[in-house]
């Protein structure tokens, strides 16, 4: 028997968050390992079922912002992190990158 599982959708809130994570020969100003891990968090970030699986992968370090309704973060090195907010779509949640930031 079957399942068809729905998946997070992925949006960015500027065209070079989804650039970093497209496009293989782009690396803008950041790091190559951070960009690798980037990259990584949002392939993982698209095959996720909800938010809640952010916290099984324990690598990340997901943090929920504190004063801030939905949002949420997650580790790409010690020093920079990935922040986004998560917001429902019909019965789907859906995933919006807004920046890479330092922790």
């Amino acid at each position: 028997m079957a399942y068809i599982v729905d998946n997070m959708r992925v949006d960015y809130a500027d065209p070079e968050w989804e650039r970093l994570a497209t496009d293989a020969s782009y690396l803008g100003k950041w790091h190559p390992a951070v960009i690798q891990k980037y990259r990584e968090v949002i392939l993982y970030l698209q095959i996720m079922r909800d938010r809640r699986s952010l916290y099984d992968w324990k690598g990340l370090q997901c943090e929920k912002l504190k004063g801030e309704k939905n949002r949420h973060s997650v580790r790409l090195d010690r020093r920079w992190r990935v922040y986004f907010a998560v917001k429902k779509i019909e019965k789907a949640e859906c995933v919006v990158i807004l920046k890479i930031g330092k922790h």
